[in-house]
Formats: C-alpha cells, structure tokens, sequence
C-alpha cells in the first residue's frame, strides 16, 4: 500500500509541476502583454496612467460645451435686421409688461454676443444687447398663414 501511496503522491507532483509550467508559460505571456502595455495600467488607485506619452485626463471644457450645445440657440443677427428684446426677468415682472419689446433695428455687431440695437435711448450703454435677449423677427414670406386668406 505504500508502494500506491507513493505512486499517488508522485502523480499529484508531477500534476502540479506541470500546472506550474503551464502556468510559467501562461504568466510569461501575460508578463509580455503587462510589459507591452505598461503604461496603461495604474500602479495604485490614485494613478490615472499615461497613454503613449500624453496624461489621461478629461477635457472638461469640452465636455461643458458639448452637454450645453442642445440646450443654447445662438443666432448670427445681420446688421440691418430687426430683433426683439427680451423684456428682464420673466419672474420679477409686472402682469402686464411685455415679455419683448421692440422691433428695433440691429447697428452693431461689436462682438460675438454683444450687439448695438438703435432702442432710440441717447445713452451708448442702453443701447448694448447680449445675443441671448435678441430674438429675430421672424420674415413675412415664410409666414404660414399667407394662404389661407
């Protein structure tokens, strides 16, 4: 019995050496992948890695301008054209006070979102909009209702 004993302790070591050697050949493998790809895997938690050379980061300030895009209609107002002016806060408001004033006349395109209206005040700074409170007129030829008269 102990000859079988022997036999079986020998199988079981042989079993596990070539579990090791398979798994030596396996972990080299893997060794050269982790070497390969070194510097994509964090050396702690708090390690954010490199990619070829370039930090892993988020561009946040991509990231702000694209979750904003579908909510912001900017217009490119023509000089010329007739717009609206949004009338203050819609809260603060009085009942009856208009929620737009005008149609006023565009002067002035002096930046990307300020523009000079001709409001008829004699005061340079009354007569600066931000492009967010100007609202075009909307053409008479696209009109819906032309026909139907």
């Amino acid at each position: 019995m102990t000859q079988t004993g022997g036999h079986a302790e020998f199988v079981k070591k042989k079993k596990k050496e070539l579990a090791v050697i398979q798994n030596h050949g396996q972990q080299s493998e893997i060794n050269k992948i982790i070497s390969k790809y070194k510097t994509l895997f964090a050396k702690d938690k708090y390690d954010i890695g490199t990619v070829k050379g370039y930090d892993a980061h988020i561009d946040l300030q991509v990231d702000k301008y694209c979750s904003k895009r579908p909510y912001r209609k900017t217009y490119e107002i023509k000089i010329g054209k007739l717009v609206y002016v949004e009338n203050g806060n819609s809260l603060n408001r009085k009942k009856l006070e208009e929620l737009k004033i005008g149609p006023y006349q565009v002067l002035e395109k002096l930046s990307n979102s300020i523009y000079r209206i001709n409001t008829g005040h004699k005061k340079f700074e009354s007569n600066l909009f931000h492009v967010t409170k100007l609202v075009p007129v909307p053409d008479e030829s696209k009109s819906s209702f032309e026909g139907e008269m």
